[in-house]
């Protein structure tokens, strides 16, 4: 049951009871009709161009820590 919805890490999720009576957070994405299109695959398929960004990204969080 759908009990509200937040903004977490800039993204809109919906706040969920779930059967045990805790709380979850769900991506409002993956509650739309169009994310029943969505596959999930045994292999993750990313594109080379976007594993480049993100080990850019990695490498520049990694080079701004400290070394302590």
């Amino acid at each position: 049951m759908v009990t509200g919805w937040n903004r977490h890490g800039g993204i809109d999720v919906l706040i969920i009871r779930q059967p045990d009576g805790t709380l979850a957070q769900i991506p409002a994405w993956m509650m739309r009709e169009g994310a029943s299109l969505h596959h999930i695959g045994e292999v993750p398929r990313l594109p080379l161009e976007r594993l480049r960004d993100m080990r850019l990204e990695i490498d520049g969080l990694l080079s701004s820590l400290s070394a302590d």
